[in-house]
């Protein structure tokens, strides 16, 4: 679909059009929304892009460039290896020996990190631009941390291909949209937005991971745009690709009836919209014929765009695509079961019945339960909180909702969120990470009603805030500020009172959430320094995080360590395959100028430091909650050198 858009500049009018879809090219002053749900949404994308530019470090993943666009999983796309084969049972055999499953490779620690290519010039901002890109932690978590011995790097090889060729993809398509407003935005007509407004040009792109396992890394792409016209446009892509080849999927490599798709997907809008009025309405097409107009005329419209997911098939319209923009997007939803004999069988995965999804703001969705004969309606979407005067209040307001109930919570301190739709059995949550000033980060769970739940309300499961919240009684519960710090369950929801005392929060710093009986949450130690750490965490079945060990791994802000100013007796102890619980102590005699490496931490008063030659120190903290910090009665900082703080 040709989306018009004027573009009113200073002594100049001009009329541009928009191709959507992953395959076609995009003008970036396309139009696919423009109800009031997309700007929201476009501001939600501007606030998050900016928000994490300013607390996102070097460490941001490299951009990458390539000539290639990136394209829709439909009939345009990267160019295909013809030697490739694709076997992703074979694939995924060679590394475990199990059949394709979502969560079974989720203990790869996949990384989703934003680049930043916008176009400023000092203080003038032209082009304010970013897009993401997906990579692999690469921190060896085997030791310190209980039960990540198959980390494996043959693991890891199953994904890396296709995430390279979707990262190409996407960087290239962003580096193009931002030349093309790069040149609207320097013509001679048009002037620079005034320090401290928002850019009159900016491109934005997220990325939500749906699925990545043996059979296919499924993403979707929301990017916001915006060339100073009368509002900006959002568009949704489904991006899909082969692990065992690296190759983009099409349409045709997935559905192996993909004629019968349009009256599925126009049965599935019927059903999920009935309130909805399609362009068919007001033509002399019917859905179905509206829909497979879409499919196959990828030049003007991009195709069909979807993302697959443990549970089924989610068909991406952006407003605009097939009802007026002001409708806003339609993201109707199939289940597996309804596509037998249309959809190939090896992009069926096993049942599977604890997995997560990230999902954006402002997009509504549709959950479908394993019946296949109910859904709930689902929308998340967030907005600054302000004071009685109109003053930013510093906190965000979070509003879910689930079949027309809506509930808002207040988070203080919280910005630039992600969300998880997280699946357990026949109970949903919603995991949120927020951000905060100091570059913190927490997460924040919600229990989701179920589809024949009418009227009932999401309520706040867990939050590490120690803030006052209102659960769905009206009353206030007084949260403490940290997780299980054992394998010990915590049932800990907005009817209990806090019950943990440790002053700690933990979040996911990047790593995209996969499978909530297994996932890496860090937080920051400031025992002897300023230490990163991590742990491996599952969702208990109330949606309570809990964590696998006591102890969490560390990863120093000074890679050099600390030094031990002189000689000195300490417990050590050689044997590192033992628990930390469990360690068998020696004293032993550490020479002045040992370098001790960061290892792990108990968060509360030891922290385990490695050798050179590989045999732990345990030191402990007399003082852990005061500064300046002792070790056996002797200040921190007279006892070792390098001990550096940060935040």
């Amino acid at each position: 679909m040709r989306r018009w858009f004027y573009v009113i500049t200073s002594g100049m009018l001009a009329a541009v059009f928009v191709m959507g879809g992953c395959g076609a090219a995009q003008d970036p002053a396309g139009i696919s929304a423009g109800s009031s749900t997309d700007a929201k949404s476009m501001k939600s994308v501007h606030a998050s892009s900016t928000d994490s530019r300013q607390a996102l470090s070097a460490s941001s993943a490299e951009t990458l460039t390539a000539s290639s666009s990136c394209s829709a999983s439909s009939t345009g796309g990267s160019e295909k290896d013809p030697s490739a084969v694709r076997d992703p049972s074979a694939v995924y055999d060679s590394v475990s020996g199990q059949s394709a499953n979502p969560a079974a490779v989720s203990d790869l620690q996949l990384v989703c990190e934003t680049t930043f290519n916008g176009v400023w010039d000092g203080d003038v901002t032209w082009v304010d631009a970013s897009y993401q890109q997906l990579s692999f932690d690469e921190t060896d978590y085997s030791g310190p941390l209980t039960g990540t011995d198959d980390l494996s790097s043959e693991a890891k090889s199953l994904l890396s291909r296709a995430a390279d060729t979707l990262n190409r993809d996407v960087a290239a398509k962003a580096d193009s949209a931002v030349e093309d407003l790069r040149v609207m935005a320097q013509s001679e007509d048009e002037e620079p937005a005034p320090e401290g407004s928002d850019p009159y040009y900016h491109n934005y792109e997220k990325l939500y991971v749906q699925r990545a396992d043996a059979s296919v890394l499924s993403v979707l792409s929301l990017t916001d745009v915006y060339s100073h016209g009368a509002h900006g446009s959002v568009i949704l892509r489904g991006c899909n690709y082969d692990p065992a080849t690296g190759n983009e999927l099409k349409i045709d490599d997935v559905f192996t009836d993909k004629n019968a798709l349009p009256d599925i997907i126009a049965f599935a809008l019927t059903d999920q919209y009935p309130d909805l009025i399609l362009f068919s309405a007001t033509d002399s097409r019917d859905t179905a014929s509206l829909i497979r107009e879409i499919m196959n005329n990828t030049d003007s419209y991009g195709g069909l765009q979807f993302t697959l997911d443990p549970k089924g098939v989610t068909f991406w319209f952006s407003a605009g695509d097939i009802t007026a923009y002001a409708s806003g997007a339609q993201t109707p939803s199939v289940r597996y079961a309804d596509l037998s004999g249309i959809i190939d069988p090896s992009f069926v995965p096993e049942t599977d019945d604890s997995y997560a999804v990230a999902v954006p703001e402002y997009v509504p969705m549709t959950i479908t339960d394993d019946s296949g004969r109910g859904f709930s309606s689902f929308q998340v979407e967030s907005d600054p909180a302000t004071t009685e005067e109109g003053y930013d209040a510093g906190a965000r307001n979070i509003t879910i909702s689930v079949n027309g109930q809506s509930r808002t919570f207040e988070l203080p301190g919280h910005y630039a969120p992600d969300y998880y739709l997280i699946t357990r059995g026949e109970r949903r949550f919603l995991l949120i990470n927020t951000h905060q000033e100091d570059d913190w980060e927490t997460v924040h769970l919600y229990e989701l009603p179920s589809a024949s739940s009418d009227g009932v309300a999401p309520h706040m499961v867990w939050t590490p805030d120690d803030t006052d919240s209102v659960n769905d009684t009206g009353s206030t519960n007084h949260e403490s500020s940290t997780y299980p710090s054992s394998t010990d369950t915590a049932a800990h929801d907005s009817s209990d009172d806090g019950g943990m005392t440790a002053e700690y929060s933990c979040g996911l710093y990047y790593h995209v959430l996969l499978n909530p009986d297994r996932f890496l949450l860090s937080t920051r130690s400031q025992l002897l320094g300023t230490t990163v750490c991590a742990n491996l965490f599952r969702l208990d079945d109330d949606g309570n995080p809990v964590a696998g060990s006591a102890w969490y791994t560390a990863a120093p802000v000074s890679e050099n360590g600390i030094v031990l100013r002189e000689t000195r007796t300490l417990d050590t102890a050689s044997d590192r395959s033992g628990s930390p619980e469990n360690l068998t102590f020696r004293q032993a005699e550490i020479p002045g100028g040992t370098v001790l490496q960061y290892y792990r931490t108990n968060m509360t008063d030891s922290v385990d430091f490695l050798t050179p030659d590989n045999r732990i120190v345990r030191i402990r903290v007399d003082n852990s909650g005061a500064y300046p910090q002792t070790v056996n009665g002797i200040g921190a900082e007279n006892m070792f050198t390098g001990i550096a703080y940060s935040g």
